[in-house]
């Protein structure tokens, strides 16, 4: 059995504990959620619903939609140009995207989507960041590891 404050009304779905409403209007509001068994046994966990309305906020964040394959594996010396459909992303807003990299360059093709460019002699295991961001602040960030390996390898 499942119970919710500060309800009165069950919006916890009582055979999955899934709960689900309709929000009336903007709050920040404390849940508190009962769960009690058919031999008495109760527990309790409490967390916070924020409910905005996409107007009152000032921006949003870029949206990563795709992202390389993990460990992503090249050769000594060889260029590695990953771009869409390796790296996809969006902005809700419709405000411009900027990229920045840890290793390596960010720019984009001539159809607009992000790519990034990396070369580089020295094999090794290397961890790339790369961070999209809007001009309002927002920003979305991916990680992914690049293994590059002798040129004589495989």
């Amino acid at each position: 059995m499942y119970g919710i404050e500060p309800w009165d009304v069950s919006i916890i779905d009582p055979n999955s504990g899934l709960i689900s409403f309709v929000p009336r209007r903007e709050a920040v509001q404390d849940m508190i959620v009962t769960c009690t068994d058919s031999w008495g046994g109760t527990t309790f966990g409490d967390f916070f619903i924020f409910v905005l309305s996409r107007e009152t906020l000032p921006n949003h964040s870029p949206i990563i939609i795709e992202r390389p394959g993990q460990p992503v594996v090249i050769k000594a010396c060889e260029e590695l140009v990953l771009g869409a459909p390796d790296i996809r992303v969006e902005e809700p807003d419709g405000d411009d995207l900027y990229a920045s990299c840890n290793i390596g360059t960010c720019g984009r093709a001539p159809d607009g989507s992000f790519i990034w460019k990396f070369q580089s002699n020295l094999p090794g295991i290397y961890l790339v960041e790369i961070v999209f961001y809007d001009i309002m602040g927002g920003y979305a960030q991916r990680e992914f590891v690049l293994d590059v390996k002798p040129w004589w390898s495989y």
